[in-house]
């Protein structure tokens, strides 16, 4: 026999009990489907039951508008450097755009790699090369790189990128490598790279250099 109540399906079989207290009577039937919830593992044995509760998932997924099988983490934030020759694209475009598309990985192999690690909401350390040689400013990935529409072939990726705010200081290549705490950035190791992946105490350290610091309620951008 079975009765339905909050989304749990209740089955119970008679069988044979020589121990049984009580005998059932002829309506327990209509009593526990009239209040099912009052089924307990010690009224099983009283009565001579066997039961078993099965959950509803097509009706919880029904009432949730959900399915359980398809809620997935959101990723971990990542961090990452973001080179740019400001002979070709200055910082401050980003800026006076707000949020634009950046193709400055365009046909590096090595940093096209980087863009398939990306997700939205990630964080950027903006760094330009010569002359200035040095981190200006922070962003945000708004959205998990795609395909460039402009490329016809369609394997260079592209990201798009929200300006969050420009350095209070400006963090030479000099002095990251003077830091020990930031010396294995393997931007570092190869100024070439146009992307490089950071750790978050990496990430953190170049913000303090930069003048960025935690406080109470403010956590860092």
């Amino acid at each position: 026999m079975q009765s339905k109540s909050e989304g749990t399906t209740f089955s119970w079989t008679l069988v044979e009990s020589p121990t049984s207290v009580h005998p059932l009577s002829n309506d327990f039937s209509a009593i526990f489907c009239r209040n099912p919830s009052t089924i307990t593992p010690e009224l099983c044995i009283v009565c001579g039951l066997k039961a078993t509760v099965t959950l509803d998932r097509r009706n919880n997924r029904a009432r949730s508008g959900k399915d359980p099988k398809m809620t997935t983490p959101a990723p971990k934030r990542r961090y990452w450097l973001f080179t740019a020759d400001p002979h070709h694209y200055h910082w401050d475009t980003l800026f006076v755009k707000g949020k634009e598309m950046w193709r400055g990985a365009y046909d590096k192999a090595d940093a096209q790699r980087q863009l398939k690690q990306m997700h939205r909401g990630d964080r950027v350390l903006a760094y330009h090369s010569a002359p200035e040689r040095s981190l200006y400013a922070l962003a945000e990935v708004t959205r998990t790189p795609y395909p460039d529409p402009a490329d016809p072939d369609g394997k260079n990726l592209v990201a798009d990128l929200r300006a969050l705010e420009r350095l209070p200081r400006q963090v030479s290549l000099e002095e990251m490598r003077e830091n020990p705490a930031v010396r294995k950035v393997k931007f570092l190791k190869n100024v070439r790279l146009i992307i490089s992946p950071l750790l978050e105490e990496e990430y953190q350290e170049l913000l303090r250099m930069a003048g960025i610091v935690p406080s109470p309620g403010m956590p860092l951008p």
